[in-house]
């Protein structure tokens, strides 16, 4: 009876030892990748990490860097010149460009200081025609010395509640650099 409860507590300490490894193995952290942006008729640049497997494309004309995640999801980043407007004028006329799509409606509007001072974040919805399907987007507009950095974080509205915390994290490694001060007289 002693050597059944002996090699009983032996089976389930080995037991208990593979499942524990497994759990470890299966909670690595995520990895990221950090990427710099030059940001057009400014010498400074802006950084932002998206996830390490997420697809990063800076050859598009219609934007800076697109980045394409898993399940439709995507990331623009683009940087516009405001001119002398100011911020709020600008996100006007970017969502007066948004009067094409079906069903579009802002949800909710947030002012914050994170990652760059002044950054508005705006959460709004609209079906895009071209592919007759729902999209929710959750866009950081930054002030920028000459302009105005867009990062559009986008999910199918399906899933956009199960990205939205993911958009939070990522929009808040946004930065702006400023230009590398030139030292005379070395």
């Amino acid at each position: 009876m002693g050597r059944s409860i002996f090699s009983f507590f032996i089976l389930f300490c080995v037991f208990f030892l593979f499942s524990c490894a497994g759990k470890e193995s299966a909670e690595k952290p995520e990895s990221f990748s950090r990427l710099t942006v030059d940001l057009p008729g400014e010498k400074a640049s802006l950084t932002l990490e998206y996830p390490a497997g997420w697809k990063i494309d800076t050859a598009q004309d219609y934007c800076d860097l697109i980045a394409y995640g898993p399940e439709d999801v995507y990331s623009m980043v683009t940087a516009e010149p405001s001119g002398s407007e100011g911020l709020e004028a600008f996100i006007r006329k970017f969502f007066q460009a948004f009067s094409f799509h079906e069903n579009f409606s802002i949800h909710e509007e947030i002012a914050v200081d994170d990652p760059v001072a002044g950054s508005k974040i705006i959460i709004y919805s609209y079906r895009e025609t071209a592919r007759n399907k729902q999209f929710t987007e959750y866009t950081l507009f930054c002030p920028a010395e000459q302009g105005v950095v867009v990062i559009q974080y986008t999910a199918p509205g399906n899933l956009f509640e199960k990205y939205r915390s993911r958009f939070r994290q990522l929009s808040k490694t946004v930065a702006i650099n400023p230009p590398a001060r030139e030292v005379y007289g070395l």
